[in-house]
């Protein structure tokens, strides 16, 4: 609105200017950091994200548009800035966007469906090493003692660091399809990871979700008109079963595949030709 325009003016890129073209999510404003901190950045990224009806976040936008200048995410500058692409070497194509020789792949939104590795941290677990920052204090304080830090430099070397919170108070924690508790910033991370090792994740087309659809209502309603009840509800059951197991092995080489939709379609045309069957054999 136009108190936000006001608050936070025409955002102004640090370092290299990208123009990946038209069809980008617009958003009103984008708010800089403080000056001193704006000024001493070598690039800036954008922390906006939609979370999905059900409250988990999926999806991040690698650009997005505020006042006719094109921002990057957290994650996006952090790889544009780590090899050093060109203006022109980022560039909106359809649903697809070429980040230096990366091609994103892009809903009708412009956002990017996030291919997750594994959770921010369960129990011993680490998607990505996780340092606690009173240890980079404490190192640094060793090394000016004339001390051993606690982390060796080595940690660091030639590695990506993103700096954020896990704490709940701070209002970034994110529910994910590995569990709640997510900090943002993992998220930031995954969207890096992703471009970096150029490994995505795809939804299947709507004619694709549609055919699946037809099939497992078609396949709940045959063999409740072909089988015995328990014999039918067991078949069913077997084929939900290897639809998922296929589903979950999709996930894993990057395409998410609906599964919720075509249980209740089997489901209902299940129950459907059950009844029906029923009152013309009563």
């Amino acid at each position: 609105d136009s108190a936000s325009l006001e608050k936070c003016p025409k955002p102004v890129p640090s370092g290299t200017v990208y123009t990946p073209g038209p069809g980008l999510l617009v958003r009103p404003s984008v708010c800089s950091p403080f000056a001193d901190l704006r000024d001493g950045a070598a690039a800036l990224g954008h922390d906006y994200l939609q979370k999905d009806s059900g409250g988990v976040s999926r999806r991040m936008y690698p650009f997005i548009e505020s006042q006719d200048v094109a921002v990057p995410s957290l994650g996006a500058a952090v790889v544009l800035l780590a090899n050093q692409v060109s203006a022109d070497g980022v560039r909106l194509e359809g649903r697809t966007l070429r980040i230096g020789d990366a091609e994103v792949p892009l809903d009708e939104d412009g956002a990017l469906l996030l291919k997750l590795h594994g959770p921010y941290a369960v129990s011993d677990r680490r998607t990505y090493p996780i340092v606690p920052f009173f240890d980079v204090l404490l190192s640094e304080q060793n090394v000016l003692d004339g001390k051993a830090p606690e982390i060796p430099e080595s940690v660091f070397e030639n590695k990506i660091v993103f700096v954020g919170t896990s704490a709940a108070a701070m209002s970034d924690v994110h529910a994910t399809a590995f569990g709640g508790s997510t900090p943002g910033v993992y998220l930031h991370a995954t969207l890096a990871d992703n471009i970096l090792s150029r490994q995505f994740m795809r939804q299947t087309s709507v004619m694709t979700d549609v055919v699946i659809l037809i099939v497992a209502g078609l396949i709940g309603g045959l063999a409740a008109a072909a089988l015995p009840v328990w014999w039918a509800l067991g078949g069913v059951l077997l084929i939900g079963a290897g639809g998922v197991a296929w589903a979950t092995r999709a996930v894993g080489h990057g395409i998410w595949a609906p599964v919720v939709a075509p249980f209740t379609a089997a489901a209902i045309a299940f129950v459907f030709v059950l009844v029906l069957r029923t009152q013309l054999f009563a």
